[in-house]
């Protein structure tokens, strides 16, 4: 055979043992595109599903008693916890006699 066959045969498709050759880039891009789409679209349904779940929960908190939790454990920043993940539904009037509350009860070191 002529110099270059090896070379020729690749690229007319005439090699026996194309199996064992790597994929080409195009071809791997395809598969990267075919394997991500199912998780862009996952991604998008699972924002809906965050959402709703935490507007069902903001919607039906118990402001007071979440207060009274974070005054009897010292949560220091669990108003502004809540208000990053309820945004306008957390009622910070509740909440906070609910750690005032919580403040009186928490128990006290020994002396």
């Amino acid at each position: 055979m002529a110099e270059g066959g090896a070379l020729l045969r690749r690229y007319t498709g005439l090699n026996r043992y194309r199996g064992f050759e790597s994929l080409s880039l195009r071809h791997l891009a395809l598969i990267a595109l075919a394997a991500c789409a199912p998780l862009v679209l996952g991604c998008e349904s699972l924002e809906e599903m965050v959402g709703i779940s935490r507007h069902d929960r903001c919607g039906h908190a118990d402001w007071r008693q979440l207060g009274l939790r974070d005054g009897v454990m010292g949560a220091a920043d669990g108003a502004r916890r809540l208000q990053e993940i309820c945004g306008d539904m957390f009622q910070s009037w509740p909440y906070w006699e609910g750690v005032e509350e919580g403040l009186e009860r928490r128990p006290r070191p020994p002396v």
